[in-house]
């Protein structure tokens, strides 16, 4: 009988990564380009949320400030969540020697004591926000950097005055090692799912390092976004929240390669740990049906290929079964990859899809209760994982 759960559970998640590899290779299609039209005379806000962010800050505002943005404005607000390192002092000796008709830097202190409690990179996010210039905000993190087309090829999306929120691509940039590679891979398919989620009209996943939206809408629902408290989550609710007020198709997600952000792949194991217990967190302040749903599928079909797994061991004459369900659900992921890997130009980070086949499932499993039994730190800071 468990055999029989196992491969429905199995059946159940490759029919949805087959929906998501079929709307990412048909989406183009249902994109009304003639809604499109470059930007022009926009003034648009970039909002950096930084914490002790150091050693990233510099690149960051040199790969913002490098962007071309043809006859638009562009805000840059960078707003410090109470860092304890020298990142407010780089960030002011960049803006003191910067100078730009089209750029314009602004560095927000998080120096009021009575508000530390509050200290959060929501809370300091959205005190950005609201005081930004531009009616399109782009937010965006320190430790990354940027395609010279970024800004300008987000800002042609928001000429569609149908789209009130758009999400963008991100990649983990790698280097020699394995470890880098996996995480890219990994990620990759994180972003992949999201982007098609979107398409689909059912998003469960976005990217804080790129995402974008109208700040009339934002300042709209700004009271609406839920679990504010987390520490994790300012992508995803504020996602869920604009899907809410103002309907699915009032989202989008940008498939071009201008587009993709860049971020740095964690260092060692322990952090890549911690950095996914954050992020696993928020899980359980979902609300939303299919973000509940798709989350359970993934971790069940996951549990049921370790299942399968500790059956065959006991049991020789279940392992061409066990086979079978592996292949079942590693052909529509295997797929999907390869179309979406297109976009990142990283075809070649499917040379590690069998290692991360077998590491998969006792990772993705392991997550949700890790981040019950372990008090994660962030920047000095603990996690909260309940609202």
């Amino acid at each position: 009988m468990i055999i029989y759960i196992f491969y429905f559970i199995i059946i159940i998640y490759s029919v949805l990564i087959l929906l998501f590899y079929f709307y990412w290779i048909i989406y183009n299609d249902f994109t009304d380009n003639n809604k499109l039209c470059e930007p022009e005379n926009i003034i648009a806000s970039v909002v950096v949320t930084v914490r002790n962010e150091e050693e990233n800050i510099l690149n960051c505002l040199k790969s913002l400030t490098s962007q071309y943005i043809a006859n638009n404005k562009i805000e840059i607000i960078i707003s410090d969540d109470y860092s304890t390192d020298k990142t407010v002092t780089v960030a002011e000796n960049f803006i003191n020697t910067f100078s730009s008709d089209f750029f314009s830097i602004k560095l927000i202190k998080s120096n009021n004591k009575s508000d530390i409690n509050k200290g959060s990179k929501k809370y300091s996010q959205e005190i950005a926000i609201k005081q930004a210039k531009g009616e399109i905000i782009l937010l965006t993190d320190a430790d990354c950097i940027y395609n010279n087309k970024w800004i300008i090829t987000v800002l042609k999306y928001f000429t569609n005055n149908e789209i009130l929120f758009a999400s963008g691509p991100v990649q983990i940039l790698t280097d020699k090692s394995l470890f880098s590679k996996l995480q890219s891979l990994e990620f990759a398919s994180l972003v992949i799912s999201g982007g098609s989620s979107i398409m689909m009209h059912i998003p469960i996943m976005s990217n804080a390092a790129n995402m974008a939206f109208r700040k009339s809408a934002f300042i709209e629902i700004s009271d609406k976004i839920p679990a504010k408290s987390l520490s994790s989550g300012d992508d995803i609710f504020l996602m869920s929240a604009f899907k809410k007020f103002f309907g699915k198709k009032s989202l989008y997600f940008i498939k071009e390669s201008e587009a993709i952000v860049y971020t740095k792949p964690q260092k060692s194991l322990k952090s890549f740990i911690h950095q996914r217990i954050r992020w696993t967190s928020k899980v359980y302040a979902y609300r939303d049906i299919p973000q509940i749903l798709v989350g359970l599928v993934v971790v069940l079909a996951n549990f049921s290929i370790i299942g399968f797994l500790v059956i065959t061991l006991f049991s020789k004459q279940f392992f061409l079964l066990f086979l079978i369900a592996v292949v079942i659900k590693s052909i529509p992921e295997f797929l999907l990859l390869y179309a979406g890997l297109k976009l990142f130009n990283s075809r070649k980070l499917l040379w590690y899809f069998f290692p991360l086949l077998i590491i998969y499932p006792f990772y993705i499993v392991s997550m949700p209760a890790l981040s019950l039994c372990i008090k994660s730190r962030w920047k000095d800071r603990i996690i909260r994982v309940c609202p």
